[in-house]
């Protein structure tokens, strides 16, 4: 009894602020990162989810570390991760803003992605922002209202040039349960193709974020300009399903098509990973990883993230782990029917 009592004592005592510092500083850790730099790489030239994580993730890293930036574009941050897994360096300095698209590359990626030789489940991750529920979406003057009618009836989707989700998951949708989607490519980013979509030139777009969109786009639905169709994700969201917009499961019924859909929408539960190099040593990592942590807890920046119009949903690093791990475990035959579903005709 006194044993039990004693633990819940030091756990609780370790769990309050400043304790982890001490600990760190009698470990080396602090000693470490006073006077340097954490490095922020992001895909994203203004990306608020980095800058918004690193200005209060400082606050609880140990030794008072400053922070910088560095923009790397490029394959939708499979160019970061890359870099990560053979170029930067190891010392906890580096963290790195992933998209799910570059942890899902080499595993059903077409043509050069499948060449990548970086391997995801050497990341060391610190945790993720937000998880995603992708949504698709119609014109209110469209002929497709709802899901259903998507599969009987024609509907022109505006995508992205460079893939990513409103590519991939308007095909796979396309090929796995015969969705009669007909799609227009070519667009530099979402931002064209919602505005594509109020110009007429497209009818909707599928793969999209539901944060994104809640963060600056809901006047499209308060004016009526869109509607909702469907939810893609594990689970639903508890907003989306207030308003009555279905699952996809509630449209897919061989089993094989659900655990094909439920990979990809797997993947899209990375949301906003963080990630440090392999081979950091581990106490460094858990430094980082508590920052992390303590971070997405903070109210100042919760209330910092409500003001920038992004959504925090946050997944530990431990837990982020074990999912890409959980990914790269997919059978097979399954991971091949994946990358045919998101595979163009012709």
């Amino acid at each position: 009894m006194f044993v039990k009592l004693r633990n819940s004592l030091i756990a609780a005592i370790l769990a309050l602020p400043g304790v982890y510092h001490a600990q760190a500083a009698s470990d080396g850790v602090s000693e470490f990162f006073a006077g340097r730099s954490i490095v922020f790489v992001s895909p994203y030239d203004d990306d608020k989810y980095s800058k918004s994580i690193a200005r209060h993730m400082v606050k609880y890293a140990p030794g008072n570390p400053s922070i910088r930036f560095r923009h790397m574009p490029g394959g939708r941050s499979r160019k970061i991760a890359a870099w990560l897994s053979s170029e930067a360096p190891r010392d906890g300095l580096i963290v790195a803003a992933l998209l799910p698209d570059a942890i899902m590359a080499p595993l059903i990626g077409e043509g050069k992605s499948r060449e990548i030789s970086y391997d995801p489940l050497q990341f060391l991750f610190l945790g993720s922002a937000n998880s995603s529920t992708l949504v698709c979406l119609s014109d209110r003057a469209a002929p497709v209202q709802d899901f259903g009618e998507a599969l009987r009836t024609p509907l022109i989707l505006g995508a992205t040039r460079d893939g990513g989700m409103t590519r991939d998951m308007a095909l796979a949708l396309k090929n796995i349960i015969g969705a009669r989607f007909t799609l227009v490519p070519g667009y530099k980013d979402v931002d064209q193709v919602i505005r594509a979509l109020k110009h007429g030139e497209v009818q909707g777009l599928c793969g999209y974020g539901w944060s994104n969109f809640n963060a600056g786009r809901l006047d499209l639905i308060k004016n009526g300009q869109v509607n909702v169709l469907v939810q893609l994700a594990l689970d639903p969201y508890e907003g989306l399903s207030s308003m009555k917009v279905p699952m996809i499961w509630e449209y897919v019924d061989d089993p094989e098509d659900k655990e094909t859909l439920q990979l990809i929408a797997t993947a899209q539960y990375l949301g906003r990973p963080f990630a440090a190099a392999p081979g950091v040593e581990r106490k460094r990592l858990n430094a980082l990883r508590v920052a992390f942590e303590r971070t997405m807890r903070d109210v100042e920046f919760r209330a910092d993230a409500r003001r920038a119009g992004i959504e925090i949903n946050p997944t530990t690093g431990d837990s982020v782990q074990k999912l890409v791990k959980k990914i790269f475990a997919t059978p097979k035959p399954i991971l091949n029917r994946a990358r045919l579903a998101r595979k163009a005709a012709g």
